[in-house]
């Protein structure tokens, strides 16, 4: 073998390996009582991600989407499932909808950042070439949601929309 192939291959096994012991030797010094109790660092809802576990369920959507140079605004019916998700730090959506030759489905994903004190989301869906991010700020009481959302949209230029997402009851928003 040569030389400085054999190094890196030795090198390799030599960090995998530590690697590998890393986390056994942690979790030896848990049991002991000498680590630390990781559940004391991790994360805990606070009153943000409260309100984001209020748009979870199912939802019936009636969606009405305009763009510049569209002739009639596009309409359709779908569904959209919220879930819970990361213990009740954020959500994912799930939506389908649509009527005649287009079928609408699209993905996200929104959670509290505490660190910029926004929320913060991604979606995908099968009308854009990539993927949208936004960022935005819930009312006091939770019930209105406005979000600036930035991504690639359906003609390949760059797009920037207002979301608004007002809850009027537990059954509407």
């Amino acid at each position: 073998m040569h030389p400085t192939l054999w190094l890196r291959v030795t090198l390799s096994v030599a960090a995998v390996t530590c690697l590998t012991l890393a986390p056994a030797t942690q979790a030896d010094g848990d049991a002991k009582g000498g680590g630390m109790d990781m559940s004391l660092m991790m994360p805990k809802p606070g009153p943000e991600a409260a309100h984001l576990q209020t748009l979870v369920g199912r939802w019936t959507s009636h969606t009405v989407m305009t763009m510049e140079g569209m002739p009639q605004p596009m309409k359709w019916d779908g569904t959209q499932i919220v879930t819970s998700i990361n213990g009740g730090l954020g959500i994912r959506f799930a939506e389908k909808g649509g009527g005649g030759p287009m079928v609408f489905e699209g993905h996200g994903m929104e959670t509290w950042d505490s660190v910029k004190k926004k929320f913060v989301g991604a979606w995908m869906d099968n009308m854009g070439v990539g993927v949208y991010t936004w960022e935005g700020s819930a009312s006091d009481d939770g019930k209105t949601f406005t979000d600036k959302m930035t991504g690639w949209g359906m003609t390949g230029e760059m797009e920037t929309t207002t979301m608004v997402s007002a809850i009027t009851d537990a059954n509407h928003r």
